[in-house]
């Protein structure tokens, strides 16, 4: 079973370092060897490395009936463009992909280091040649330094909840605050119980025989 390398996941675009038009990620893909050895090339020519970045457990990109097929809608390409995004650079070192929500996990199959930065994260591993890359993937809300050898067990995938767990969450939550309030309500009437001043007896008798009748008092035998 290969490796698996976590890498933070997906960011609300309301709190993306970079400029942003919504929830997508940027993949950029830098080759440590050869002519191009750190410089960006065009993540559509690197799909043996991008078959291996996982979407909330989906392949970006995977080979179907013999053809590549994209599994997230590509919405920037590589290269010059022209974007009305202010502070977006115009010439893009990745691709932008969506199709996702804020918070899905990002991960690599395959084995590697990792290493977060600013907004994003950096994957550093190999293709099956051995060639080392280095897999950035901005937009993200990075997570911890990693490095997963072989025969590292891969770590349990971390899923946003569902609407029916965040629902289930939230009528807990309600039951719990009810049940807090009305254990203070009983507490608070018991104390007042427990804490009321009782009169003296002898007042208590006072009080009682001053309410008698005069005559009662005087021939209670009648």
């Amino acid at each position: 079973m290969a490796g698996l390398i976590p890498g933070g996941h997906v960011v609300d675009p309301s709190k993306d370092r970079y400029p942003t038009s919504g929830v997508h990620i940027d993949p950029r893909v830098y080759p440590r060897f050869g002519p191009d050895r750190d410089k960006p090339i065009n993540p559509r020519n690197a799909k043996f490395l991008l078959q291996n970045l996982l979407i909330g457990g989906k392949p970006v990109v995977e080979q179907r009936h013999g053809t590549w097929q994209w599994n997230f809608p590509i919405t920037s390409e590589f290269g010059p463009r022209n974007i009305d995004v202010p502070g977006a650079s115009k010439i893009h070192k990745g691709i932008d992909i969506a199709g996702m929500k804020a918070g899905t996990p990002v991960a690599y199959r395959g084995y590697g280091t990792y290493r977060p930065g600013q907004g994003y994260g950096t994957f550093s591993v190999t293709d099956a040649q051995g060639n080392p890359y280095d897999l950035q993937v901005l937009h993200t809300v990075p997570g911890k330094l990693a490095d997963v050898v072989a025969g590292t067990p891969p770590p349990a995938p971390v899923l946003p909840p569902s609407e029916a767990d965040l629902e289930k969450q939230a009528a807990e939550k309600e039951k719990f605050l009810k049940d807090y309030i009305d254990r203070q309500f009983e507490r608070a009437s018991l104390n007042e119980i427990m804490n009321r001043k009782r009169k003296d007896p002898f007042v208590e008798f006072q009080e009682m025989m001053q309410s008698v009748p005069m005559g009662v008092m005087q021939n209670p035998l009648g």
